[in-house]
């Protein structure tokens, strides 16, 4: 139970953190060129704080089931970003 909870204070904390200053992350991921920042941005906001904290991770709902979806998660939300790290790499 203590590493569950370890585990969702990550996501609560970028949830809340993304909702808090919605505007300021917005903007950044338009910079990067992501279309439908709003869009995506809510999307993850909803993700994160309902349904990867709460009621699945803090809850206990099925966590072997939940465990493989936390990195595919991540490497879902960082393949937008590859495109723009090699723009901003390329000399």
């Amino acid at each position: 139970m203590f590493g569950r909870l370890l585990i969702a204070q990550i996501f609560l904390i970028a949830g809340f953190d993304k909702l808090g200053h919605f505007a300021q992350t917005a903007g950044y991921m338009s910079s990067l060129g992501l279309p439908m920042t709003n869009i995506l941005l809510t999307l993850t906001i909803v993700i994160e704080i309902c349904l990867v904290a709460t009621s699945m991770d803090l809850h206990g709902f099925k966590p072997e089931d939940m465990m493989p979806g936390i990195p595919a998660m991540s490497v879902a939300a960082a393949l937008p970003y590859l495109e723009a790290a090699k723009k901003l790499l390329s000399f």
